[in-house]
């Protein structure tokens, strides 16, 4: 059993010497190189934005420049200001109706409600019955203020696995 221990998915990474480079094939899917190129051609209008801690988010200046967010467990890591300062923001670049996805595993709500964002009750039942990892707490769809989306917003993401 110990012999082949070292060629399983399940328990390679441990009882391979650690400077040793796992082959492809025992890294899990999501850690192959290319795992993501299908997703990346099929969501071409999604870009994910980092920054460094403490230093500005690197967003478009213009109001309207991004047509939605997508925070995931961002709000639980956060102190309320710079919850709160993250959050504004996003409402101050986002688009009229434009959707916030809140992720978080807190009992509580931690999206200020002086914001401009208002929950929308029928989109976040809907992202939570579609949540098949079932490990948040809370899913929440928010809206910024003004003239709701199309109903029809063009091309949707494909679920891949």
């Amino acid at each position: 059993m110990a012999a082949g221990l070292g060629d399983s998915p399940l328990f390679g990474y441990l009882v391979r010497p650690r400077d040793e480079a796992l082959p492809e094939r025992l890294l899990p899917p999501h850690l192959r190189p290319g795992a993501f190129d299908g997703l990346r051609s099929a969501a071409s209008r999604v870009r994910v934005v980092a920054s460094e801690p403490g230093a500005p988010l690197p967003l478009d200046e213009a109001p309207g420049g991004h047509h939605g967010a997508y925070l995931s467990n961002v709000v639980d890591y956060l102190a309320e200001p710079a919850r709160r300062q993250l959050l504004a923001a996003l409402v101050a670049r986002l688009g009229p109706g434009a959707p916030v996805l809140v992720y978080s595993n807190e009992a509580w709500g931690k999206v200020p409600a002086d914001l401009g964002l208002t929950l929308d009750e029928a989109a976040s039942a809907r992202a939570r019955a579609a949540d098949r990892a079932a490990i948040y707490r809370r899913v929440e769809v928010y809206r910024t203020a003004g003239t709701p989306p199309p109903s029809d917003p063009g091309p949707r993401l494909r679920v891949v696995s």
